[in-house]
C-alpha cells in the first residue's frame, strides 16, 4: 500500500516506482522506430504530432519530457546536436525522421533554407517593428485621432501609443 500522498515517504516511494518503470521501458530509439513507416524516400512518424506539425515523443529520462522526434533520431543515429543549433529538414516534411534528410544549422540557416524553397517570405522585405509602429501612427492621424507617444528610454521600440478621441 502506498504511503500518504504529500509526505516524504510518498515522494520516496513515487521516485522508486518511476525508476522501476524507467528500467522496464524500451530504449527511446526502439519506441520511435516502432512508430515509423518507411517509404522509398521518407521515414514517416506515425505517433503524436505537436502544434507545429513535428513529431513528438515522451522521454522520461530527459527534461523536458516531451521532445521532438527528429531531434531524438538525429541524436541517437547521427550524434550530438551542438548547443543553439537546430536539426533542419532538407525534405521539408515535418513528420519525416530520415536522418539522411537532416542537416544541422542555425535559426538563420533554417529560415534562409525555407525562403530559398519558397516556404517563407523574405524577411529583408518585411517591415521592421519600428516601421510597423510608424505605419500605425500614420493610420491614427489619418482617422483624425490624436496620438500621444510615451517613450521609454528614448527608444521607439519601447513606445506606447495612447489614443485620444477629440
Amino acid at each position: 500500500m502506498p504511503p500518504i500522498k504529500g509526505t516524504v515517504e510518498w515522494e520516496a516511494w513515487r521516485l522508486k516506482i518511476m525508476a522501476i518503470k524507467r528500467s522496464k521501458t524500451k530504449p527511446i530509439i526502439e519506441r520511435i522506430m516502432a512508430r515509423v513507416e518507411k517509404t522509398d524516400t521518407y521515414w514517416l512518424w506515425r505517433g503524436a504530432v505537436g502544434m507545429a506539425g513535428y513529431g513528438i515523443v515522451t522521454d522520461r529520462t530527459k527534461t523536458p519530457y516531451t521532445r521532438s522526434v527528429h531531434r531524438v533520431v538525429y541524436e541517437e543515429l547521427v550524434g550530438a546536436i551542438p548547443p543553439s543549433l537546430q536539426v533542419c529538414h532538407r525534405c521539408d516534411v515535418r513528420i519525416c525522421v530520415n536522418p539522411d534528410h537532416f542537416f544541422i544549422g542555425t535559426a538563420s540557416d533554417n529560415h534562409r533554407d525555407a525562403w530559398l524553397k519558397g516556404r517563407k517570405s523574405n524577411p529583408a522585405l518585411l517591415p521592421s517593428s519600428r516601421e510597423k509602429i510608424s505605419i500605425k501612427i500614420k493610420e491614427q492621424f489619418r482617422t483624425g485621432r490624436r496620438v500621444v507617444l510615451h517613450k521609454a528610454n528614448g527608444d521607439l521600440a519601447g513606445t506606447r501609443v495612447v489614443k485620444h478621441d477629440g
